[in-house]
């Protein structure tokens, strides 16, 4: 499921992503990579998504995000 379509204060594991590689490697600096667990605190269009990841929250475009297969977790 991408990560684009999981509703405010989800958790997700990250499966995989489909990105460029020096995105790739730009998105796992920030601890977005593939087995990791993330909350999603805003999901609500035509607002970029809020993540919870590593400790910290970032922003994420709608096209990015929606290139980001997840599996729910649970809710907050």
């Amino acid at each position: 499921m991408p990560l684009a379509k999981v509703p405010a204060g989800s958790y997700v594991t990250i499966d995989s992503f489909d990105f460029a590689p020096e995105l790739r490697l730009r998105c796992q600096n920030l601890g977005i990579m593939a087995g990791e667990r993330i909350a999603v605190l805003n999901n609500r269009k035509p607002c970029p998504l809020v993540i919870g990841a590593a400790g910290a929250r970032l922003m994420l475009g709608r096209e990015l995000a929606g290139r980001l297969c997840v599996t729910p977790i649970g809710c907050a």
